[in-house]
């Protein structure tokens, strides 16, 4: 009799077809969940380092500002200022680094390459244009974003401005009588 209960508990070991089948649609739908979540993860990235741009932006700014104060920057003209060490000359506007490529972009130093319609902007992490700024109108605007939002034109292919991309970071130059502007778009993300 001891032998055949034996006999009887090694043949009720492992699952059932109905068993196994409710384990994948559980999974299945655990998948269908999880996944929106995992797939967020490139657009989280890139709102992220928007915001550290702009932040960059924002310190490298008011740096310059005291900078071209102590230094007796005019507020007129378009001094260029070599007060970096570097010998170029840092282009401001209104003791505040000008928003273009030999102010602001020269200025924050970051490996930034210029958006151009015959380029592969997609070859680069991120890229800038200069631009009227449309949240300030009138005022000179820098503008960065990710290279792949902006499309390869450099085998005829179609390519996006950084500001068209809804996804970039905007330095709106300064003012006589206000400092310059930091703007943030992430719709496009």
């Amino acid at each position: 009799m001891f032998d055949l209960k034996v006999a009887v508990n090694r043949s009720e070991k492992g699952f059932t077809l109905i068993e196994l089948v409710m384990v994948i649609v559980i999974l299945g739908i655990i998948g269908v969940v999880a996944l929106p979540k995992f797939m967020d993860f490139k657009k989280d990235a890139r709102i992220a380092k928007l915001h550290e741009i702009a932040a960059s932006l924002k310190a490298a700014v008011n740096l310059a500002h005291t900078k071209a104060v102590m230094l007796n920057v005019p507020k007129e003209g378009n001094p260029r200022i070599d007060i970096d060490g570097i010998g170029q000359g840092v282009l401001f506007r209104f003791q505040y680094p000008y928003a273009n490529a030999n102010g602001i972009k020269q200025w924050i130093d970051m490996d930034i390459k210029g958006w151009g319609r015959t380029n592969d902007n997609t070859k680069n992490e991120l890229v800038s244009n200069g631009a009227t700024s449309a949240f300030f109108p009138g005022r000179p605007a820098y503008n960065i974003t990710f290279g792949e939002l902006t499309g390869n034109g450099s085998q005829g292919g179609s390519t996006t401005a950084p500001q068209h991309t809804h996804c970039f970071v905007q330095y709106a130059n300064a003012t006589a009588t206000d400092t310059p502007k930091v703007t943030i778009v992430t719709t496009g993300c």
